[in-house]
């Protein structure tokens, strides 16, 4: 999306998601005794399924767009290669880097077990392997550009309403990922409200499903859509009340948590789209220019805060001012992570992301 074109009410979103990704994963470095109130400030809708309600919103309006005109494989391949062109690069540096510093300093895992990153097939229907945590969503994302537009194209061929289309292509990316938690459902998911079991591709998809039916209903009735912007915020607002009383509940909530949890999640975001896809700027200058930046550094921010920054880098760091490599937990460590994460995503986003976006758009020229 071009500068001039932003919404910034949907880059608060992307960058609240962001931000709520490096808190938890910030949790590692938080003081004993103030984890207690740091933990409550948790909502309990983690940030990825937040990413995944607005990619589908915003991926879906183009896919929509793109679907009006002639839709065949050609206009496929440019779809996806536009989105690998955004996505790839920075991925692959960063998974490559982890993949060399695995094998060389860690001995393992072997390439054997890391070949399934690179063509994303490492979580389809089993968690994500513990190396590279965050690439379980990677996973998801990339799979969603290739199978909607091609399920889109199969699904035409037997209906000819290119609106009825769209809308049974959203619905089956929300009923296959609710049929297999159902499937899958034991009593000992429900014990855990996040757990390693739920980051697969075929348990997670259907909050993207949500995005674009958002992106669906925005499109083709407007009307509606403008109407039921303070509805839904309200229902937003007493959703994530609900939620974050649920997820601070010591009640085993049973299906809930090991089914519909998700279903609400994605609910409850796509419920503070309408009212932020209104928001086209802030009267504070530097309050724009702080979450534009946020939102802008976001994809790389999520790549390296985790496995790069917080498991091999700032740990490298203490050992070399120290010479150890244990970490205590204290607020100036927490804020060395935040400042390496930081400066590790403006490098990668300035050096990687924005030239093959050039690239993209030279070779591969928006529709």
């Amino acid at each position: 999306m071009e500068i001039k074109n932003r919404i910034i009410g949907l880059d608060v979103i992307r960058s609240r998601a962001m931000l709520w990704v490096i808190y938890l994963h910030g949790a590692y470095l938080v003081p004993a005794e103030h984890y207690n109130w740091y933990s409550r400030l948790n909502v309990g809708i983690d940030g990825v399924s937040v990413f995944f309600v607005l990619s589908g919103f915003l991926i879906g309006r183009i896919l929509i767009r793109n679907f009006e005109d002639p839709f065949g494989m050609k206009e496929i391949g440019h779809f996806i290669a536009r989105r690998w062109f955004r996505t790839l690069p920075a991925y692959l540096i960063v998974l490559t880097t982890l993949s060399l510093y695995a094998t060389i300093v860690l001995t393992e895992p072997g390439w054997k077990d890391l070949a399934p990153y690179f063509i994303f097939v490492q979580n389809i229907a089993t968690p994500n392997p513990i190396f590279f945590r965050e690439a379980w969503s990677l996973s998801i994302e990339e799979w969603f550009y290739i199978i909607l537009p091609i399920l889109l194209f199969i699904l035409n061929f037997f209906i000819r309403n290119k609106k009825r289309v769209v809308l049974l292509g959203a619905l089956i990316l929300i009923l296959i990922p609710l049929a297999f938690r159902m499937w899958t459902y034991t009593p000992f998911l429900a014990l855990s409200k996040i757990g390693s079991e739920k980051f697969c591709l075929l348990y997670r998809a259907d909050a993207i499903g949500f995005g674009v039916i958002g992106a669906w209903i925005n499109y083709h009735f407007k009307g509606i859509w403008t109407k039921a912007i303070k509805k839904c915020l309200v229902f937003g607002i007493v959703g994530l009340i609900f939620f974050y009383i649920a997820y601070h509940s010591t009640i085993i909530l049973g299906k809930y948590t090991g089914i519909w949890m998700f279903t609400l999640e994605a609910l409850i975001t796509l419920a503070f789209i309408p009212f932020a896809n209104e928001i086209k700027d802030f009267r504070s200058k530097w309050v724009n220019q702080l979450v534009r930046f946020i939102s802008n550094i976001s994809y790389s921010l999520y790549l390296v805060n985790f496995q790069l920054v917080l498991k091999i880098i700032l740990p490298l760091l203490v050992y070399v001012c120290y010479g150890t490599t244990e970490i205590s937990r204290s607020w100036s460590v927490y804020l060395v992570f935040i400042l390496l994460t930081v400066a590790f995503a403006y490098g990668l986003n300035k050096l990687i992301e924005i030239p093959f976006m050039k690239i993209r758009d030279k070779v591969f020229v928006r529709k």
